[in-house]
């Protein structure tokens, strides 16, 4: 009887561990699912294999008659919608959508290992929950010092050139027109704003590049960095740069939803340190074009057309009216009247829009938006020279950031 029974307890151990062994393989395949359904078959393909092996000289020489087309901004501003759009041209290369990709959002940053992601992806790290790690959506450009967030042209030599313009070739090079094909490369990636001094610098090196600051010059010039009455700029470039920007409640709304659990006072702020690091490269760029997502909502086809010239491309008015077709035409909708709902009817959402009005609205003005307007388009909002309905007695709870 004893011998039965310890039979019958390893059969139930050896069931069990073989429901545990179905279990995690169920879980494997559903998580390997997923990934396929959302980033396809190159998510699984090894780094290394998704490089080129074009040395600096040959980069060098292609870049002659070539031109490389950063888009950065505010994560959540419309880099995205802009960088699609400007793909259509014929000319253009690019890495294509996510699933041909295989990159979050098809962002050039998760296809190199050159310079940081300042966080950015790693928000629901380990590490980064206990605190151990900086940066992440709607953080980067205010937790990591200036130190850290500017890279300058002293970082550039050819085994850098090499190796990041290979990473971004592979992506450039598997549909048409290719590098070969192509008369612009266009990349795309956020944080493209605080290192494009560094991305410039890149792609104009060559042997014959007039001598780069020292490390420890460099470090002393940031010091200055943001003093724009001493920016140089270069006579000219093979890179340029599309900096899109968004009013500065929507990119915060926007990215709260989107999971970046920070108070509303802390993304605008935010949104002003990356405007601040991003006019004060700007300075120091050849080429740059800065875009309002509501300008080119309102008018894609001449912003189209406007920056294809930019670039140095035929405009096309037939392929700008395409690409428009898929634009929204008031992108920041859906959060004005979420928004400004809670500001007509919950105390507490209007004390805290006019806390961030007192200590944000002159630093936003600077850079063409006022935070005080946002619900200007709201159908049920008073007017601007009227009050507020006053609900100072009434106690209600809100969601508000």
């Amino acid at each position: 009887a004893a011998l039965a029974a310890g039979v019958e307890k390893k059969k139930g151990d050896t069931a069990k561990a073989l429901l545990m062994c179905a279990a995690c393989l169920a879980a494997c395949g559903c998580a390997t699912g997923y990934c396929y359904w959302k980033y396809g078959p190159l998510f699984f393909v090894g780094g290394r294999s998704k490089m080129l092996s074009l040395s600096a000289v040959e980069w060098q020489e292609l870049l002659k008659r070539r031109r490389v087309c950063f888009v950065g901004g505010h994560h959540r501003s419309g880099t995205t919608a802009i960088w699609r759009a400007l793909a259509t041209h014929p000319r253009v290369a690019w890495f294509g959508e996510q699933r041909e990709s295989g990159l979050d959002f098809s962002e050039g940053a998760f296809a190199q290992d050159v310079y940081p992601r300042f966080g950015v992806g790693l928000e629901l790290n380990v590490q980064t929950l206990m605190g151990a790690n900086k940066g992440g959506l709607g953080k980067y450009a205010l937790e990591m010092p200036a130190s850290e967030l500017v890279w300058t042209e002293d970082r550039a030599n050819s085994d850098v050139q090499a190796r990041l313009l290979n990473s971004f070739g592979f992506y450039w090079d598997r549909r048409p027109p290719g590098v070969e094909g192509a008369s612009v490369l266009l990349e795309k990636s956020p944080p493209n704003v605080v290192i494009a001094r560094f991305l410039q610098a890149v792609v104009d090196y060559s042997d014959s590049t007039p001598r780069r600051a020292t490390e420890a010059e460099t470090r002393l010039a940031d010091d200055d960095f943001f003093d724009l009455s001493a920016a140089l700029k270069p006579a000219d470039s093979r890179a340029a740069f599309v900096f899109v920007t968004r009013h500065p409640l929507a990119v915060s709304l926007s990215l709260y939803d989107f999971g970046a659990k920070h108070g509303l006072p802390e993304l605008v702020a935010h949104w002003v340190a990356l405007e601040t690091y991003a006019r004060a490269n700007s300075a120091r760029l050849a080429h740059v074009r800065r875009v309002k997502l509501e300008d080119f909502a309102a008018n894609p086809v001449e912003t189209l057309l406007d920056l294809w010239a930019f670039l140095g491309q035929t405009p096309d008015r037939d392929l700008a009216l395409a690409a428009a077709a898929a634009v929204r035409p008031d992108p920041n909708r859906h959060h004005v009247d979420k928004y400004c709902d809670k500001l007509l009817t919950q105390p507490r959402a209007q004390r805290q829009h006019a806390a961030v009005v007192d200590a944000f609205e002159r630093d936003v003005a600077q850079f063409g938006y006022l935070i005080s307007d946002f619900c200007d388009d709201h159908p049920a909002f008073a007017p601007r020279d009227s009050p507020l309905p006053d609900h100072s007695d009434e106690h209600r709870d809100s969601d508000e950031l």
